[in-house]
């Protein structure tokens, strides 16, 4: 065992190096596939890799090709769909070890606590070991744990007492079980969240497919507006008007709660009433805009390459002005947020917008 942890220092280089490299690939084929999520690896300390060798329960034979999870990355996402595709992804890119991967929840009996995330143990496919900066790892393999935010919480959460099975936990009745139900939340809260984030989605969809047809009598909230903003034909006339004026199309948003609250401020109710609003700016909202981002270069001192528009930026200041005897300065700073400043007056004076 002395030889085996002599062979892991000597080479512990090696497992670093891919460790990192590792790493760096799979973040790439995670952003590719635009998996929202985070990232962690590492390579196993001596310390650990030393109790290891030596708990007499693994009688282990030849530690190095036995153990698998000397270099190791965990990838966390958000949804359990995610997690799910983050398996798919891997199983895609790498060769695995079905015999050394662990599925958690398959393990889990019904009487049993404990939190369901995925070991996969990998190697590299042999295209990519041809390549010269990944031959040296050809020999070795990792183990990729995937799970989302809340199994991880329950995983430090239950390892801080070393709670790994039942077995481990307290023999005080009531105490075991609160933590099975606490464990049993923290499985239905992922499996609901995803209920709920893939009907929202539906959600979107539909007013999406409202919106492409005209038909703009939908409630008004946050992702109603966010899908008009980003997919109406009558919107984009603004979002060109802009790109003209400063060279840049707005992009993205700031802040779409706030927008909410502004079109609240103008009795507005639907997405029908803000469109309504947003299309009779034409013939003075052209001017505003221009007057807006002139006067924010030149009275602030701001570099016109520097501005970042955004999508609700935009609609918020057609709004303003198209209503603006129901806002005073006082009102966009203290209830809306918005920063004093003089720009704000060319917004509020109506009667100059308009004119």
């Amino acid at each position: 065992m002395e030889e085996a942890l002599r062979e892991f220092h000597d080479n512990v280089d090696l497992y670093e190096r891919f460790t990192n490299k590792l790493h760096e690939l799979i973040k790439e084929f995670l952003d590719d596939d635009q998996i929202r999520c985070s990232t962690e690896a590492r390579t196993k300390p001596d310390n650990s890799l030393h109790r290891k060798i030596l708990n007499p329960d693994k009688g282990y034979k030849d530690p190095l090709r036995e153990i698998t999870d000397l270099c190791a990355v965990r990838v966390i996402t958000r949804l359990l769909s995610d997690a799910l595709k983050v398996v798919e992804i891997i199983r895609r890119e790498f060769v695995i070890d079905e015999k050394n991967s662990v599925y958690k929840a398959e393990e889990l009996k019904v009487d049993q606590f404990g939190y369901t995330s995925i070991h996969l143990v990998v190697s590299l496919p042999t295209h990519r070991c041809e390549l010269t900066e990944w031959k040296s790892f050809k020999d070795l393999r990792a183990e990729i744990q995937i799970r989302t935010q809340l199994q991880h919480a329950w995983a430090v959460i239950s390892h801080a007492f070393d709670y790994k099975t039942s077995a481990d936990m307290p023999t005080d009745p009531r105490l075991r079980r609160r933590l099975f139900r606490l464990s049993a939340l923290f499985e239905l809260a992922d499996e609901e969240l995803d209920h709920i984030v893939d009907e929202i989605s539906r959600n979107i969809e539909s007013y999406r497919l409202s919106i492409e047809h005209g038909n703009t009598e939908i409630e008004l909230n946050v992702d109603s507006l966010r899908t008009y903003l980003e997919s109406s034909p009558d919107f984009k006339y603004w979002i060109d008007e802009v790109e003209n004026i400063i060279g840049k199309a707005p992009t993205g948003f700031s802040d779409l709660s706030r927008s909410i609250r502004i079109a609240e401020f103008c009795g507005l109710s639907t997405l029908d009433a803000v469109t309504k609003n947003i299309r009779l700016a034409h013939g003075w909202g052209e001017r505003l805009l221009a007057d807006y981002y002139e006067s924010l270069i030149t009275e602030t001192n701001f570099p016109k390459d520097k501005i970042a528009p955004t999508l609700d930026g935009i609609s918020n200041l057609l709004l303003i002005a198209a209503n603006a005897d129901r806002f005073t300065s006082e009102t966009l700073h203290n209830d809306l947020g918005y920063a004093k400043s003089p720009v704000l007056n060319l917004i509020l004076t109506s009667k100059t917008v308009k004119a």
